[in-house]
């Protein structure tokens, strides 16, 4: 992490998304207020427009580079910026405007738009195709206690990677039972927690919105799975966020390095 100003110059921008990350900032309510009096607010759409900044410490960039636009504005901000956070699952995995990656999109499309010609109709991809993303907040929403606690660890120069442990890690601290011993498709043994099972304590699947965990054992949870559901309904679990290349990359890079 590089050196910082006092008071770092920090913009907060969304591509293509429903914006859903930023209202969960906006959500901390007080906290926010006394979180940004450490830092220079160069940009923040939903709290006011500000004239654009011709340098920014910190971008925090929110939502799927989707259209020319998005992408030529995504590599703007990297230019412009010493550190660049990937805000959300959109940033980080594509979310589920990635469903469409499974489909035969261009057939698909015609089911939202009676006109197509001048509709950019791209592959969903995380901004990390584009560009270096430096840091991850995951999650869809995120988990904006996390985003203060990161923060608060860059104005201290002290930032500290999310833990690497499971959603299953969480669910008994959350007093939540297992999904998958009642024959319900889960991916929590799979997936980054720091979301404090927010889902699964509430009867829902996990769908791994935050991405995977660094080791993990998919063909162990696609085992299980498939003793009550069909592959076909695992995989389609795994679309549903967008994860699934990513989660069989993770879990081939894992066995590699055991070898």
């Amino acid at each position: 992490m590089p050196n910082f100003p006092k008071k770092p110059v920090i913009g907060i921008i969304s591509l293509t998304c429903c914006e859903g990350c930023q209202f969960a900032i906006l959500d901390l309510g007080k906290r926010l207020l006394e979180i940004f009096e450490h830092y220079d607010l160069g940009e923040f759409g939903l709290v006011e427009d500000q004239r654009e900044r011709p340098h920014y410490d910190i971008a925090v960039v929110e939502g799927s580079p989707i259209t020319q636009s998005d992408i030529e504005r995504l590599k703007e901000m990297r230019r412009k910026s010493k550190f660049l956070i990937a805000l959300g699952t959109c940033a980080h995995i594509g979310c589920v405007q990635g469903i469409k990656n499974y489909v035969d999109k261009n057939k698909k499309i015609r089911y939202v738009y009676k006109n197509i010609d001048k509709i950019d109709n791209p592959k969903i991809v995380p901004i990390s195709n584009y560009v270096k993303v430096d840091f991850v907040i995951p999650g869809c929403p995120i988990n904006n206690q996390e985003f203060a606690r990161i923060l608060l660890d860059i104005k201290d120069n002290k930032l500290l990677p999310i833990p690497d442990r499971p959603v299953c890690y969480e669910c008994p601290l959350a007093q939540a039972g297992c999904l998958l011993q009642k024959d319900i498709i889960c991916l929590g043994p799979v997936t980054q927690a720091g979301c404090n099972a927010i889902c699964t304590k509430n009867g829902q699947q996990c769908l791994g919105c935050r991405g995977p965990i660094e080791e993990p054992n998919l063909a162990s949870l696609q085992k299980k799975i498939e003793t009550f559901a069909t592959r076909e309904q695992f995989y389609h679990a795994l679309q549903v966020f967008g994860v699934q290349e990513m989660l069989i990359a993770q879990a081939d890079k894992s066995k590699k390095s055991k070898k």
